[in-house]
């Protein structure tokens, strides 16, 4: 996947060409890669995109890399729906926005509210959002789960509303990398504001359904 990213070619292509020499400068960017993936920095990371449900998304140290289990989300909602039903999701905490483009991508009679409380990582759905060609029908916008804003926003919708949060979930005192957990190493490079939630994990989660 390094190499792919640097010589711009897909997996088959690598393999393919696997007698090939690369030249000085794009051996040096290669070298620069495996080192910071030497360091466990997560590969969506360095390569700067994360696949989900089968698209990229642009991904930096911003925003959340979408985990393969968020795409049960989808799979929950396509279990229940009708594809042509048309309603209201509210994502909240979007993060990089994989979970409300795919929505909107799979139920295209839908509308969307993507909100996070991080600016920055905001910016990221932003982009992929524009990525997509969907700003007509995915809204973004700053909020901290159910603020004012927010309320105001979804009470102008007369649809049913559907809502998707994955809120953070990790206990402080299991943040951090852990030689005993691999699974692990990629945590601190990702915002802590995203993972980490007090009540054992629970807080966000509890104050969004109160």
């Amino acid at each position: 996947m390094l190499l792919g990213h640097v010589v711009k070619q897909n997996k088959a292509w690598i393999v393919s060409h696997g007698t090939d020499v690369l030249s000085n400068a794009l051996t040096h960017r290669f070298e620069k890669r495996v080192e910071r993936r030497k360091n466990h920095e997560p590969i969506a990371y360095i390569i700067g995109h994360k696949e989900f449900y089968g698209r990229p998304f642009i991904v930096n140290r911003n925003s959340l890399i979408p985990r393969p289990e968020s795409e049960l989300f989808i799979e929950m909602l396509k279990k229940h729906l009708d594809p042509n039903e048309t309603f209201q999701c509210w994502d909240v905490g979007t993060g990089s926005g994989a979970i409300a483009i795919t929505t909107a991508l799979e139920f295209p009679k839908s509308n969307v509210l993507a909100t996070d409380s991080c600016k920055r990582a905001l910016a990221v759905a932003e982009k992929n959002v524009k990525t997509y060609k969907l700003s007509k029908r995915i809204t973004t916008q700053p909020a901290n789960l159910l603020d004012t804003p927010t309320v105001t926003r979804l009470q102008r919708s007369n649809k049913p509303l559907i809502i998707t949060a994955n809120l953070p979930y990790v206990p402080q005192e299991l943040y951090g990398a852990s030689p005993e957990k691999p699974e692990t190493q990629a945590l601190p490079f990702e915002p802590k504001n995203a993972l980490v939630s007090e009540d054992d994990g629970l807080f966000h989660i509890k104050k969004l359904l109160e």
